[in-house]
Order: C-alpha cells, then sequence, then structure tokens
C-alpha cells in the first residue's frame, strides 16, 4: 500500500504472512526531508546463519519460518518485541484510568479505512480519496 499524505510525504506499507521464507512485515516512511523503515517482523536486532538446518536443533528462532537454515531472525525476548506486554499494560491501565487505550477506536476505525481503501484501489485500479472519512 502506499499512502500519500496532506503534505507530500509518502509511506509504503507492506504486510504478507504468506511470502516465501515466512512473514515479512515492515513500514518505510519516504518524507521531504527524511526516511523512515521499521523492520516489523522480522526485526533484524539479531541475525543468526546456519549452512544447514539441523545445527540448532530444537532450539526455538522464531515463529513461522519454513527452515533454521541460511540467515534467521531470532527474536530473543519475541514477546516484548512484539509489543504484546506493553499492549496489555496500556489497557489495563487505561480501564484502571478511565482513558481511551493508546491504541482506540478511532485508531481502529482509521485503520480499518485506510485498509479497505488499500482493497478498493487495487480492485478498481485508482486512487482513493480518504480525507472525508478520517478525522
Amino acid at each position: 500500500m502506499v499512502l500519500k499524505f496532506e503534505d507530500g510525504s509518502v509511506a509504503e506499507i507492506v504486510a504478507a504472512d504468506t511470502t516465501l521464507g515466512g512473514v515479512h512485515n515492515y513500514l518505510e516512511a519516504y518524507l521531504s526531508n527524511a526516511r523512515i523503515r521499521a523492520n516489523i517482523n522480522p526485526n533484524d536486532a539479531c541475525v543468526a546463519y546456519a549452512p544447514e538446518p539441523h545445527i540448532f536443533g530444537d532450539e526455538y528462532i522464531t515463529e513461522k519460518i519454513e527452515t533454521k537454515g541460511g540467515y534467521t531472525f531470532p527474536s530473543p525476548e519475541e514477546h516484548w518485541n512484539q509489543g504484546y506486554p506493553q499492549e496489555m499494560e496500556d489497557f489495563i491501565t487505561s480501564i484502571a484510568e478511565g482513558r481511551e487505550p493508546s491504541s482506540g477506536f478511532l485508531l481502529a476505525r482509521d485503520t480499518t479505512i485506510v485498509l479497505y481503501a488499500a482493497y478498493v484501489a487495487a480492485e478498481e485500479g485508482r486512487r482513493v480519496e480518504l480525507a472525508p472519512y478520517l478525522r
């Protein structure tokens, strides 16, 4: 998905669970004065190489990989790196403090609108203007 913002900046969002080699999710933003790339999964903070799959034996590397041979991206503290404890903490704290979670309803709504627009754009081969639908 390619998003163009009002200020002219562009974001390319790629997510796939069925790619050869396993999950590959990243976010890349090209701004007028900067570029940002976030490797969401696999997160490449740790990279391992084994010429044969059996070298790591029964050791868990990360979810959804087809082989332990070649380059892999072990995920130390996988749940923390994926943000699960932080998500739960924010949710519980928001209930205790009587506030919206950081990822509340409006973000969920806007995310759904953007994703649906991407499907419409792909099916109809056209750009979809989102300004009328987003907050």
